[in-house]
């Protein structure tokens, strides 16, 4: 069995995959549901969270 290392458990946790991932499906089903406010606003989360340099 493999030890956590800091740096292991870091990358694991800063991953930007599962924030992408649930920005992205708000905006979709936001979409889907007419809520243009919601949708805008998870899509500027999704520019925001890009332009920061945590992706």
């Amino acid at each position: 069995m493999q030890e956590l290392t800091a740096g292991r458990t870091r990358r694991g946790l800063t991953d930007p995959l599962l924030p992408v991932a649930a920005l992205t499906l708000i905006a979709l089903s936001a979409a889907a549901l007419d809520a243009a406010v919601l949708c805008w606003a998870s899509i500027g989360a999704l520019a925001g969270f890009s332009l920061s340099g945590s992706v």
